[in-house]
């Protein structure tokens, strides 16, 4: 199954020394549905932004 979500929230704050963490909401326009990811990786975090529509895919595992 693959949908697509827009950014529709990025926070990113503190979590102790040289550790921050960055949560982000993601919506679909159309259902209204939303689900939120949070990360500690710098290159995570800088990948997207606000407003970005992205491509979530969920497969079996």
């Amino acid at each position: 199954m693959k949908k697509i979500y827009t950014v529709t929230g990025k926070v990113t704050y503190p979590m102790g020394e040289n550790v921050k963490n960055t949560s982000f909401t993601f919506s679909d326009e159309e259902t209204g549905a939303m689900f939120s990811v949070d990360t500690k990786d710098p290159a995570e975090a800088d990948a997207i932004t606000y407003g970005d529509r992205v491509t979530v895919e969920i497969t079996k595992a």
